[in-house]
């Protein structure tokens, strides 16, 4: 909920490279009254946690210039808040002497999984880059709209149900294949441009 992971190659490319891509980003959401802080990584957790890290710091982008990319081995000096992980766990780390992401990754292996489980050796892995971590795409909210061009003007509302049934059964497809529902319908009709007048399309809305 508080932050934005992007896939830059294929926009690198288009813009020229990335700190092109990285001054129309910043400048874009400086324009939208955004801050925000920037990290670039070859794994997505470690670009988190470097972004996590840079905000923590106040330093949010006040300027377009390109941020270095962030490697692996510098994880090392980043406290281990960054790794999001829960407040008992951070506070038996820093009970044992552990306050930084370096002083994890000098941990025995095979002790640190028996003690604080496999998961969280997992997600060192892949802030680490070393254990493959796919992201889930981003799916927009499914929207259906659909329009159907009447063959003629009609001048009674009656005349309307014919073409709202094959718009009706087309949502209904659309709503069955998703498994989900709808709690509003809007109905907007055109008025003819054929009219003295022109009018604004007069919009019908069903609230189920």
């Amino acid at each position: 909920p508080d932050g934005l992971l992007l896939e830059t190659g294929g926009s690198e490319r288009l813009f020229g490279d990335r700190a092109r891509l990285h001054r129309a980003i910043t400048l874009g959401l400086d324009t939208l009254g955004y801050r925000a802080a920037f990290a670039y990584a070859d794994a997505p957790r470690c670009a988190r946690v470097f972004a996590l890290a840079e905000a923590s710091q106040g330093r949010h982008a006040a300027s377009p210039d390109l941020p270095p990319l962030a490697q692996a081995d510098d994880l090392r000096r980043l406290p281990i808040e960054f790794l999001e992980w829960d407040a008992v766990t951070n506070e038996t780390l820093r009970a044992l002497g552990l306050s930084a992401i370096g002083g994890l990754l000098r941990l025995p292996r095979d002790a640190f999984a028996r003690r604080f489980g496999t998961g969280r050796l997992d997600d060192l892995d892949r802030t680490l880059g070393t254990r493959s971590d796919p992201q889930p795409l981003y799916e927009p909210p499914a929207h259906f709209s659909a329009r159907i061009e009447l063959p003629a003007d009609i001048s009674e509302t009656a005349q309307l149900m014919f073409p709202a049934r094959r718009l009706l059964a087309s949502l209904e497809g659309f709503l069955r294949g998703r498994n989900a529902g709808a709690t509003e319908l809007v109905f907007s009709a055109s008025h003819s441009a054929r009219r003295g007048m022109a009018l604004p399309p007069t919009t019908v809305t069903l609230a189920l």
